[in-house]
């Protein structure tokens, strides 16, 4: 197989096309502020501590949102907050984060919901942590929503997660008829057709269903429930597919068969194109010109890498 060693070019622009983001928030403003004066909102009554910017120290490789700005600490009790993005009524909403479970308690609470573009008091889509009872290890859940009798309890992974970690989550919620849903899944590949297994899925509780979702809210609960968290890279999308998309680059483009090997990223092309690659958070790191037929390309990046030949483009993780 012929080779092509592409030439370095950092270039901090991306001439793709936008994905189809309905918020994105990587909490870029001064450590020690404040979220209320930086575009969110009071959930319910005012309470303090509130929840402040503090330095970025979470991360997690070739997630989009990650290393972007700063980050929140969440504490467990005090002020809640939302913020507002375009509404849907229908399809699927997925939203996106990266969080860091400092400490937690063996009841669970949870941190981190959808809710109505005028949030009110039905929260849906809550996503919970909780410690067990007997060790450090920690466990996730998601509830869809409260109300009923006996009241609705969340669906809890087991736990095999640890404390002072930094996970993705994946949240997802079902508009769609009257069997509507939420879900969740823990370090899913960041890949662009979406996991059929390892979903953690729920349908408790009564709570008149919200009439759009255009909202997510940061939650501080009770000290003898709730954990607490760093939290960073929020993205709430409607696709799968665009949940690690690169932030210039439209999963409608990502028409180009790649494959990765040792370190390499493989396609065809015609002669003459021109191959270009970006990393994760849009700089172009890469360029060279195809040859005909089978190329291979060595490429010194990890993570995620959008190559795009022509007007085609992939995306590999390596």
């Amino acid at each position: 197989m012929k080779k092509i060693t592409l030439l370095l070019s950092f270039i901090a622009c991306v001439g793709f096309t936008q994905a189809q983001n309905l918020l994105v928030e990587d909490f870029n403003y001064a450590v020690g502020q404040e979220l209320i004066p930086n575009g969110w909102l009071l959930t319910g009554s005012a309470a303090t501590p509130n929840i402040l910017v503090t330095a970025s120290s979470i991360t997690y490789a070739g997630y989009p949102g990650s290393g972007i700005g700063n980050e929140v600490t969440i504490g467990n009790t005090g002020q809640d907050v939302n913020k507002t993005f375009t509404p849907q009524t229908s399809g699927n909403v997925y939203a996106s984060f990266i969080a860091n479970i400092t400490a937690a308690t063996a009841t669970g609470d949870y941190f981190l919901n959808l809710g109505a573009e005028t949030i009110a008091t039905a929260y849906f889509g809550r996503v919970f942590a909780k410690k067990a009872a007997d060790s450090e290890k920690i466990a996730f859940g998601i509830q869809y929503t409260s109300g009923g009798t006996p009241a609705p309890t969340p669906t809890y992974s087991d736990f095999i997660y640890d404390l002072n970690t930094t996970y993705l989550i994946v949240l997802k919620y079902v508009i769609d008829g009257a069997n509507s849903n939420s879900s969740i899944i823990i370090n899913p590949g960041m890949v662009i057709t979406e996991p059929t297994t390892g979903w953690l899925t729920n349908n408790s509780g009564t709570s008149a269903k919200p009439a759009n979702i255009g909202s997510i809210a940061l939650r501080q609960g009770s000290a003898s429930t709730a954990a607490a968290l760093k939290l960073d890279g929020i993205r709430v999308v409607k696709s799968w597919g665009d949940l690690f998309v690169s932030a210039g680059v439209s999963t409608a483009e990502l028409n180009l068969k790649l494959f990765a090997a040792n370190g390499k990223i493989n396609f065809e092309a015609a002669e003459g194109e021109l191959v270009e690659a970006y990393n994760a958070v849009g700089q172009k790191v890469l360029s060279a010109t195809a040859i005909s037929g089978n190329n291979s390309l060595t490429v010194n990046a990890k993570g995620v890498v959008f190559v795009k030949v022509g007007n085609r483009t992939g995306k590999v993780i390596l």
